[in-house]
């Protein structure tokens, strides 16, 4: 798994979703498949269970969005940072998405 999300460029934190033949063949790296790769919106998934209790589920949110923020913080400080964000442009596109008058409707 290590080696996949390494060739996934700017890919620091994510989730990947499995199908597996069973634990011992996917600890050797054999008999599974990638359903879907979460990048760092993702959540983790016993988050939703519904045995967990909500400040647990909070408390693992916010573990996680710390390590992302300390993520996105090493990077802007590492000498090869060359992304930069236009935050208006950002924020223009994100209001386009928010507030879209559109509806999304299915037709057969």
């Amino acid at each position: 798994i290590d080696r996949i999300a390494r060739k996934i460029p700017d890919f620091y934190f994510g989730r990947f979703d499995l199908r597996y033949a069973d634990v011992d063949s996917l600890m050797q790296g054999k008999k599974f498949e990638i359903v879907e790769i979460n990048g760092s919106g993702s959540e983790a998934t016993h988050i939703w269970d519904a045995e967990t209790k909500l400040w647990d589920a909070y408390k693992t949110l916010f573990i996680q969005w710390k390590i992302l923020f300390e993520i996105g913080n090493e990077i802007k400080h590492s000498p090869d940072h060359q992304v930069q964000v236009d935050i208006k442009s950002f924020l223009k596109d994100c209001a386009k998405v928010a507030f879209r008058r559109e509806s999304l409707s299915v037709s057969s």
